[in-house]
């Protein structure tokens, strides 16, 4: 069985820049989200197959993020996340 090619982390636009990485819980997905998360200085971490955002957890809450959806990074650093839906409505890929 074909294995479909592994998302990277990629630039997208609206009305302002960010990176995003769509989670789809592979242990290569999660390799490059936790060397993303690293590269903003924030620790990677799952309960299950679901993300952990890091800005929820310094809030003392616990954002869990199903697989599928988008996990976003704005310039400045702070993640958050979006559905696919909303997230392919809203931001195109910057080539």
């Amino acid at each position: 069985m074909a294995q479909e090619p592994q998302p990277s982390v990629k630039t997208y636009r609206s009305k302002h820049v960010l990176e995003a990485l769509r989670w789809t819980d592979t242990d290569e997905n999660r390799e490059q989200f936790a060397a993303w998360f690293e590269q903003h200085g924030v620790f990677f971490a799952t309960r299950g197959a679901e993300v952990v955002l890091p800005a929820e957890e310094v809030l003392g809450l616990r954002a869990l993020i199903p697989v599928g959806d988008w996990i976003l990074c704005t310039l400045h650093g702070a993640f958050f996340a979006m559905s696919n839906q909303l997230f392919m409505e809203t931001y195109e890929e910057v080539p």
